[in-house]
This record gives C-alpha cells, sequence and structure tokens, in this order.
C-alpha cells in the first residue's frame, strides 16, 4: 500500500517517493510516475539474481536503459502496485525484460529495461 508517508509495497522506495507523497498531502497525492519503472527494474533485479542462481553470491544488478514507458492511470494512496516482470531475452551477463504495474488487474504503467549482472567493483 501507498501510505501518506511511507512506501511500503513498492520494491523503489527511494527516499523521494516519501517526500514526494508528504509534500502533497494538502493537496492531490500521487506516487510520481517515473518512479514506475525504477521499482519495476528493482523488481527485475531480484528476479535475474534468482532465476540465474547468483542470489547470495555478492552480485550486483546494473540498470542499462528503461524504454518505452507508459504510464496509464494515477497511483494513490492505498492503491496495491503489483509489479510483473518478465524475461524477454537472456544473453550472458545482460538480460532484457518487459515489467507492468497493475492496480486491481488494470494496467497503471509499462516498460522494457536492459540491466547486466557483474561484480562489485573492487576496494581500492
Amino acid at each position: 500500500r501507498i501510505l501518506p508517508t511511507s512506501v511500503a509495497s513498492v520494491p523503489a522506495a527511494a527516499s523521494g517517493v516519501a517526500t514526494h507523497l508528504r509534500a502533497g498531502l494538502a493537496a492531490h497525492v500521487e506516487l510520481p510516475p517515473a518512479q514506475h519503472a525504477p521499482a519495476a527494474a528493482q523488481t527485475a533485479g531480484v528476479l535475474a539474481l534468482k532465476t540465474l542462481g547468483e542470489a547470495g553470491k555478492g552480485k550486483l544488478v546494473y540498470f542499462m536503459a528503461i524504454d518505452g514507458a507508459k504510464f496509464r492511470i494515477p497511483v494513490e494512496p492505498g492503491c496495491l502496485l503489483d509489479l510483473k516482470v518478465e524475461f524477454s531475452q537472456n544473453r550472458g551477463r545482460i538480460s532484457k525484460f518487459n515489467g507492468r504495474a497493475e492496480i486491481n488487474g488494470k494496467l497503471a504503467a509499462e516498460c522494457s529495461f536492459t540491466a547486466m549482472i557483474a561484480d562489485p567493483p573492487a576496494a581500492g
């Protein structure tokens, strides 16, 4: 659920999201559309690490591109944003995904994105 002071069910619970929600309490409150695609991209990162057997190995997911983002309906407090992500292509360390955000089965946003799985940078 998206609450006025927190974003609990959206994986992209960046501090900027909660700030946007709190700032708009007196007016119309809505999750900024620019946060839908990163939320789906973070979900894809979890999917990729688990599916490719890289979970728990210290790997990082670097997002390279978000394409074709379309926002259909506003996401307001109290809405449950269901994120659905699937692989569209996997070539070694680089994968492509399709993502959808739905509210009660109705499309709220969609996009495609590309990510790379890599080792963390060496400490230096």
